[in-house]
């Protein structure tokens, strides 16, 4: 680090992005409208290359670094440590060359090592890279072995794989006497016309004092860099179960470090820097008993992941098939023992029967079964049949049932991200059929899902997931119940039948303080229920829209304090009551299809009830569909 002019920096943006629904769930799929494969392969891919930076090989390259002493440029410390870098490089299998540079007295080299593009058709290069060198009198744990070490992790992960575009990383000298190294290397591109699309700078990654500062990280980006910025935000929340960071983006000059040539010379680069800034940089105190590995390592991660989503992989895990049920070579007698011998992106194909187990996936594989209606898993225990507790599992082609008679014998628990479950037959449960513990950017399709205690059941955080396709049918109690911050669930072309409650949605209880929020139901067939849609405590900010609610005892009930909901276009034909309200405000209701209306002008008057002070009786109240549609709306799955 050249200089202390970061420690001033002004944040602009303090808290790390809303999370945002991948890529995963597609309208361009290989096995249903709702399922990309090759985005699953890909994440899967990613979290296998994110938990190979791990932090004993961190520590093992820092170690080293910094055990040949000081690395001033220009001496005999910081050449050893070029050639030390330059060899590990090489060992990679990777492209290695010394840049060299003179800057009058002052001359040094830079270590460059390539992993070329497969998209022959493409020019585009991404850079990841930092300092190496020093200053007098300090071994530079923090400044920049830290950085250093980041980079060199990174290429031999990332030397194991085939990316479209080209990878440079890259490590300079000359940083602390002026950011000669990065000046003269980005000078040398612009007149190359290399198309450097990239720049991803580590510096300074390895201090943090107390747990706060261990958990988050700042990105400094100038105005046309902001986009790499945003794509590490993007990266961060995907893979947050694995970086577990927060990011904190920076925008100010920053020309203390790398990237600043890189940003002169008109290419776009950020730079990643420690929370707080070290205190003890540029002193002899700057050593290994001031290096809080883990969090350096947070870091390295974070910014592998990123240069991993820039360059796009091209050879994505595609494991081994194993099979339960068979005979020959990788056959197994039960699916527990496939599991227990299977590795990431495996894929388990199990053969028609009935399997008496309970099966944990604990894993990123495909468990398929031959056929649902004829592939049985069950349990006899009060425990769930089938638990997801890792993240990119497909589960697809099993019927899926507990004979244990007593609450709660769930069939499957979801306890992880980025999950499929696909054409699953899940009946018969006593408790819910498919339940959600705190797991996100699941996608639920094509499931039978019948005669459970609940049908699906979201709950303590469970958000941003896809139910779609589904036949929800002879729950006991709920079809799809939501709970407190099981935000941003979306529900679509699902048939929702013969519940006591088709949707609903309640607060916390256990699952803490909170309220379930904009949730998203389209298009979806609502019928034969007590409670068609039944709004719970403080349910605001939902849509509605689209829907056949139909021969419900009660098409949508809307509870007190649940505001600023959207009903509209959904067709509300043979319930008994419609739809009705309690002591709820801002709810909007356009262009619904009511089939009691005897005159077809005018607004449709949805009748309920307001309490404006607790112990007084209930006020009759209204709201209004201004502009109700005159014909049923063409609803269909």
């Amino acid at each position: 680090m050249l200089n202390a002019s970061i420690a001033n920096a002004i944040s602009l943006s303090e808290s790390p992005v809303e999370k945002q629904i991948c890529n995963l769930y597609s309208s361009e799929e290989n096995n249903s409208p709702d399922y990309d494969r090759d985005a699953l392969l890909t994440m899967r891919t990613m979290v296998n290359i994110i938990d190979q930076l791990d932090e004993q090989t961190m520590w093992n390259y820092l170690v080293n670094i910094t055990s040949f002493g000081t690395r001033v440029t220009g001496s005999h410390g910081c050449e050893k440590v070029a050639n030390y870098l330059f060899t590990e490089l090489e060992g990679f299998g990777l492209k290695v060359r010394y840049h060299d540079w003179n800057d009058n007295a002052l001359s040094g080299k830079n270590v460059e090592a390539t992993l070329e593009g497969s998209d022959k058709s493409s020019d585009k290069i991404f850079i990841i890279c930092g300092h190496y060198d020093g200053v007098p009198e300090t071994i530079g744990a923090d400044d920049n072995g830290a950085g250093a070490v980041s980079v060199l992790c990174a290429a031999k992960i990332l030397s194991k794989y085939e990316f479209n575009h080209t990878i440079r990383f890259v490590l300079f000298s000359g940083e602390e006497q002026g950011i000669h190294g990065s000046y003269y290397y980005a000078l040398d591109a612009a007149k190359n016309k290399d198309n450097i699309v990239a720049v991803l700078n580590i510096d300074m990654t390895g201090y943090a004092s107390n747990i706060e500062d261990g958990s988050s990280v700042s990105i400094f980006e100038n105005f046309r860099s902001r986009w790499i910025s945003e794509k590490s935000v993007e990266v961060n929340a995907k893979y947050h179960n694995h970086i577990n960071l927060e990011v904190k983006i920076k925008r100010m000059l920053a020309d203390c470090s790398d990237h600043f040539c890189f940003w002169q010379n008109g290419y776009d680069a950020i730079f990643y820097f420690e929370s707080e800034m070290n205190p003890d940089y540029h002193t002899p105190q700057d050593g290994l008993d001031t290096v809080n590995i883990t969090y350096a390592t947070k870091i390295a991660r974070l910014s592998l992941a990123t240069i991993v989503e820039l360059s796009q992989i091209t050879n994505p895990i595609i494991g081994k098939t194993l099979f339960v049920g068979g005979l020959g070579p990788n056959n197994f007698s039960t699916i527990t023992e496939a599991i227990e011998n299977s590795l990431t992106g495996d894929t388990i194909k199990v053969y028609d029967g009935t399997y008496n187990e309970q099966v944990i996936i604990d894993k990123s594989i495909d468990l398929i079964g031959e056929d649902s209606e004829n592939t049985y898993i069950v349990n006899n225990e009060n425990k769930p049949v089938v638990s997801l507790l890792e993240d990119y599992i497909v589960l697809s082609g099993f019927s899926i049932k507990n004979n244990h008679n007593q609450w709660c014998s769930p069939g499957i628990n979801i306890e992880s991200d980025y999950n499929v479950i696909n054409k699953n037959n899940v009946f018969d449960n006593k408790g819910y059929g498919i339940g959600l513990n705190n797991a996100s950017f699941n996608g639920l399709f094509y499931n039978k899902i019948h005669n459970n205690t609940d049908g699906i059941m979201l709950w303590r955080g469970a958000a941003y997931n896809q139910i779609h396709n589904n036949e929800i049918l002879n729950n006991e109690v709920c079809g799809v119940g939501i709970s407190a911050n099981s935000d941003y669930t979306c529900l679509k072309w699902n048939i929702i039948k013969n519940n006591q409650f088709g949707i609903y949605t309640q607060i916390g209880l256990s699952d803490g303080i909170g309220y379930p929020e904009f949730i998203n139901a389209y298009n979806n067939i609502i019928s034969h229920n007590d409670y068609g849609i039944y709004l719970g405590l403080r349910s605001s900010n939902n849509k509605f829209i689209l829907n056949n609610i139909t021969d419900n005892e009660v098409g949508l009930f809307i509870a007190s304090a649940s505001n600023n909901n959207r009903i509209w276009k959904n067709n509300f034909v043979n319930n008994e009551l419609h739809a009705t309200f309690d002591t709820s405000f801002f709810n909007i209701w356009i262009r619904n299809y009511w089939d009691n209306r005897t005159v077809n002008i005018g607004p449709e008057i949805i009748k309920g009830s307001i309490k404006n002070i607790p112990w007084k009786p209930l006020i009759n109240w209204i709201n209004l569909d201004l502009l109700p549609s005159k014909k049923p709306h063409n609803i269909k799955l």
